[in-house]
């Protein structure tokens, strides 16, 4: 699962699918791995994202290289430094990021249930939590920041990937029927007994996997000459939009026989689309 979530933070904004017209599906995923304290879910993960860090340190290096080289008398623009890998942050700093790196990116938490905890740490009242579910459909987003003003994101893109314990697990309900559960999909790996192994992942292997989430990263869009990223668009063939429209029906098809409980209608009412990012980031992944 951290696979495909390292996948989709290196797509980002750059590809969108067209299911149909008038419906688009970004590389937005939001993963969460569920197993024990003590199964390796962090060192799995940062073993996976290694190759989204060495991308953030060269978009940090370059940054650094331009705000030496800034002259304010003479360049137009200040320097940007462009996020695509996120930790814990705080919803404020993180729109404020996203709205100047159009790309989008992942947000990582070895955790969730701390991230999830952290949500209107530093605001009293706040509503981070709603925040971040208008996230997941990327549409565009306009807050009002005190002191900025208005930060506008025209298509904020933005996956989650992380672990937490099965205790964790209704942190992500909450207690409200607000669809934040409902927008995560879930890994429930089998328990497996730890033995101490010399096999490790090899340095081939290593570098394969960051030759290959480098030529993700390296799929560009077209910007228009307002600056506004215009991502590029595959479309279903004829074999898999048959396919999707027997899913999509079948889905439909339980949700409207009344069996499903009301905890998990919103993850089936999703599922199409769910279906649909999951397609464009595999497909992405074997050009």
């Amino acid at each position: 699962l951290s696979a495909i979530g390292c996948m989709a933070g290196a797509v980002g904004a750059s590809t969108r699918l067209e299911v149909k017209s008038g419906w688009q599906e970004y590389a937005v995923l939001w993963l969460a791995i569920v197993a024990e304290a003590g199964s390796a879910k962090t060192p799995v993960q940062s073993l996976v994202m290694k190759p989204l860090r060495e991308i953030q340190g060269e978009l940090s290096s370059r940054f650094q290289q331009e705000v030496k080289n800034y002259d304010a008398e003479t360049d137009n623009e200040k320097p940007n430094l462009e996020v695509m890998l996120y930790g814990d942050c705080t919803q404020e700093g993180l729109f404020k990021s996203l709205a100047s790196s159009p790309r989008g990116g992942v947000l990582v938490s070895d955790e969730i249930t701390s991230w999830i905890q952290s949500h209107n740490k530093y605001q009293k009242g706040g509503n981070d939590r709603q925040a971040y579910l208008s996230l997941w459909s990327s549409t565009a987003v306009s807050i009002l920041r005190k002191q900025d003003g208005i930060c506008f994101i025209p298509l904020p893109v933005l996956s989650i990937c992380g672990g937490l314990t099965p205790s964790s697990l209704p942190s992500l309900h909450g207690g409200s029927e607000d669809g934040f559960l409902s927008r995560f999909l879930i890994s429930c790996p089998d328990k497996r007994k730890q033995t101490y192994s010399e096999v490790g992942v090899s340095e081939g292997a290593q570098y394969a996997w960051e030759v290959f989430i480098k030529h993700l990263w390296n799929i560009e869009p077209e910007v228009n000459g307002g600056g506004i990223w215009l991502p590029a668009t595959v479309k279903l063939s004829s074999e898999a939009h048959a396919l999707f429209k027997k899913f999509f029906n079948g889905v439909h098809t339980v949700l409207d026989s009344g069996t499903v409980p009301n905890l998990f209608r919103g993850s089936w009412s999703k599922a199409p689309s769910q279906a649909a990012r999951l397609a464009l980031v595999l497909h992405l992944g074997r050009q």
